[in-house]
C-alpha cells in the first residue's frame, strides 16, 4: 500500500456537500464501533471486578476449607492433624447458628458466628473498631449497618434470642442472652453488615449446649486459589472424620450464575460490535456507488483493480480501526474511573444507582483484565477486515468503459 492509495482513502472519506448522507453513515458506523467496544470493555470489567471483589471477601471473612461434620471428640486432635500440614497456616474452630438480636424494641434477624478472638482478629476487615478485648465471653462484634438498624454503639448491650430452648416450669421458652457491643466492623459486604455477628466460642458452646463440640473447622491458607488442590490433600489428613469441601465447592453455584453471566453478556455485546461492522460494510457499499464515476477515471488513467481495491479497503480500515482505537480509550477511562462516575450520577440525579442490598458490595467494582481488552479490539478489526472486503473488491470490479460511456 502506498501513500497516494492513504491520501485517496482519506479523501473519499471526507464529507462534501453533495455526499453529506454517505459521510454521515460512515460517521454513524465509526461511532457504533466506539461505543460496542467501550461498552464491552466496561462490562467485562465490571463482571470481572465483581467476581474479583466477592471472592477477595468471601476467602477474607471465611477459611478457605470447611471441615464439617466432624466425628464428636476428635476436633481438637484433628485441628492438630491439619496443621501438621505445610500450606495450612491457621485452623480456627466454629460454632454457627442463628438468631434474634434485639434493641429498644428493633429486632433483627442475624447469622451468629461463635469464634475465638485471635481468629477474629485475623479476618480481613475493610475497617474494626473495637472496645476491650475482642471477642470476650461477654462481648461481641455487629456489622456497621445492623449497628445503625439496632441504633447501637460501643459499649451498649444487645439481647440475643437463639434456637434452644430453655425447659421452665411454664414451658420452653427460648434461651437469650445480653452482650455488650465490643466491635463494629465494616467487611464491604452487604450481607455480613446486614446479618452477620460474632460472638466468643466458649459463650456460643454454653448457649446451644454443646460441650467442646463445634460446627465446623475452617482451613485458611496462604493461597485461596490453591485450595481445591489442597483440599484433597486434606482428605487423607481427615481420614473419614469429617467432611472436607473448598471454597469454591461451598460457592459453587454462586461462582457458576458469575461465570455464566459473564459469557452471556460478552456474547451479547459482541453483537453491537457486529452490528457496527455491517454499518461499515453498508457505508463502504455506497461509497463505492457514489464514487463509481471516480473510480473509473482512475482505472482509465492507470489505476489497477488491486490498488482501487486497496484504497477502499484504506478507507473501511480506517473506520473501523478508529472506531476501535476510539473505544478502547473510553472504556479504559471509564472503567478505571467507574466508581466516581457512578457516584457522581447518582448525585447528580438523586438516585441510588448501586445499591448494595440487592448487589451485594458497597462499591461498584471494576477489574481490566488486558487480555479480554485486547481480544475484544482483534474482533473488531477482524470483523472490520471481513465488512470491508465485500465493498473493497466490488470497487475493484467497476469497468471503466461502461460506466464512463453511460455518464
Amino acid at each position: 500500500m502506498t501513500a497516494l492509495e492513504g491520501v485517496m482513502a482519506w479523501r473519499y472519506l471526507k464529507a462534501r456537500r453533495y455526499d453529506g448522507f454517505v459521510s454521515l453513515v460512515t460517521v454513524l458506523a465509526f461511532s457504533g464501533i466506539a461505543l460496542g467496544v467501550a461498552t464491552l470493555i466496561v462490562v467485562m470489567a465490571v463482571m470481572n471486578g465483581f467476581r474479583v471483589e466477592l471472592v477477595k471477601r468471601i476467602v477474607g471473612l471465611q477459611g478457605h476449607i470447611a471441615i464439617t461434620d466432624i466425628v464428636p471428640g476428635d476436633e481438637a486432635l484433628l485441628s492438630q492433624d491439619l496443621l501438621l500440614v505445610a500450606e495450612v497456616k491457621r485452623v480456627a474452630p466454629l460454632v454457627i447458628t442463628q438468631a434474634l438480636a434485639s434493641n429498644q424494641g428493633r429486632v433483627s434477624g442475624v447469622a451468629v458466628r461463635g469464634m475465638n478472638g485471635g481468629d477474629f482478629a485475623d479476618l480481613s476487615f475493610e475497617s474494626l473498631t473495637s472496645h476491650g478485648d475482642l471477642l470476650a465471653p461477654d462481648r461481641l462484634a455487629v456489622g456497621y449497618r445492623l449497628a445503625a438498624s439496632l441504633d447501637l454503639r460501643l459499649g451498649e448491650t444487645v439481647s440475643l434470642y437463639l434456637p434452644s430452648l430453655n425447659r421452665t416450669a411454664f414451658g420452653a421458652i427460648p434461651r437469650s442472652i445480653d452482650l455488650t457491643v465490643g466491635a463494629i466492623f465494616d467487611s464491604g459486604m452487604y450481607e455480613y453488615d446486614q446479618g452477620v455477628v460474632f460472638i466468643n466460642l466458649g459463650t456460643a458452646q454454653r448457649l446451644l449446649n454443646l460441650t467442646g463440640q463445634i460446627s465446623q473447622l475452617e482451613v485458611f491458607t496462604g493461597d485461596p486459589d490453591g485450595a481445591p488442590a489442597l483440599a484433597g490433600q486434606l482428605e487423607a489428613v481427615v481420614a473419614g472424620r469429617g467432611v472436607v469441601r473448598d471454597w469454591t465447592q461451598t460457592h459453587a453455584g454462586f461462582l457458576t450464575v458469575l461465570e455464566v453471566e459473564r459469557q452471556v453478556m460478552f456474547v451479547i455485546l459482541m453483537l453491537l460490535i457486529v452490528i457496527a461492522a455491517f454499518n461499515i460494510a453498508a457505508s463502504m457499499v455506497m461509497l463505492v456507488r457514489d464514487k463509481t464515476r471516480s473510480i473509473a477515471v482512475l482505472m482509465a488513467m492507470g489505476a489497477s483493480p488491486g490498488m482501487v481495491a486497496r484504497v477502499f479497503f484504506l478507507a473501511g480500515m480506517a473506520v473501523g480501526v478508529g472506531g476501535t482505537a476510539v473505544g478502547f480509550g473510553l472504556g479504559v477511562s471509564f472503567a478505571a474511573n467507574i466508581e466516581t462516575l457512578r457516584a457522581g450520577l447518582q448525585s447528580l440525579l438523586g438516585v441510588r444507582l448501586f445499591d448494595p442490598k440487592f448487589y451485594f458490595l458497597s462499591q461498584l467494582p471494576a477489574e481490566l483484565s488486558w487480555s479480554q481488552v485486547f481480544a475484544v479490539m482483534a474482533v473488531a478489526v477482524i470483523l472490520t477486515v471481513i465488512s470491508t472486503l465485500y465493498p473493497s473488491l466490488r470497487a475493484a470490479r467497476v469497468d471503466p468503459v461502461v460506466t464512463l460511456r453511460n455518464e
